[in-house]
């Protein structure tokens, strides 16, 4: 089964919370064709150019976190002076989907330096916990001390030691992800620190 979903535009919204219409800078352009900073894990990406649904096409198959994503053309990514990424996505299949966006904090290739924690109440109920101003200094999560301690709040938090202790590795990636991409590959390493740990 292949899926696909069209990515139509992306833009980021412009800082300065005073304006009364918000500033648009595109991000990305596709005017010259798909750019050499589109990086592509496990799917297939066409310009569709012309008519309501210009933009890339992503197409993939049954696989663990098909994914596309651009680089900066150098250095990093700078955000700011913005206030948000907007991303339209239109999803021309049958079947619903679910699509995920990640803005990975300075440093972050996808393994490292990256903020685990999502979502602003998380923030506010872990910074009330930890008593450290999660808000104010996020990037103390890219810590090894934050994200320790942010991991280890989030599985008292969400109680899942009950999943752990019942070998209940699909409740524990459901609670966690809210689905079961990448299962097989976690099965499987949780199955390994069981033999080593015992």
């Amino acid at each position: 089964m292949n899926l696909s979903a069209i990515l139509i535009c992306a833009a980021i919204a412009a800082a300065g919370a005073a304006l009364a219409a918000p500033d648009e800078k595109a991000v990305i352009s596709l005017e010259a064709g798909i750019p050499e900073t589109l990086v592509r894990n496990n799917v297939t990406v066409e310009l569709i150019k012309g008519g309501a649904r210009q933009g890339l096409q992503v197409q993939y198959g049954v696989t663990d976190w098909p994914n596309a994503f651009f680089r900066p053309v150098i250095g990093v990514w700078d955000w700011s002076g913005w206030t948000g990424i907007a991303v339209d996505v239109f999803n021309p299949e049958p079947e619903a989907q679910t699509v995920n966006m990640r803005v990975d904090n300075a440093g972050a290739d996808g393994v490292t330096a990256c903020n685990q924690l999502t979502g602003k109440s998380n923030y506010i109920a872990c910074s009330e916990d930890l008593e450290v101003d999660l808000i104010e200094n996020p990037d103390y999560l890219i810590t090894p001390e934050g994200a320790a301690r942010s991991a280890a709040w989030f599985w008292s938090a969400n109680d899942l030691n009950k999943y752990a202790d019942s070998d209940d590795i699909v409740g524990c990636t459901k609670r966690v992800n809210g689905g079961t991409i990448g299962l097989e590959e976690r099965t499987e390493l949780y199955d390994e620190a069981k033999a080593l740990f015992g």
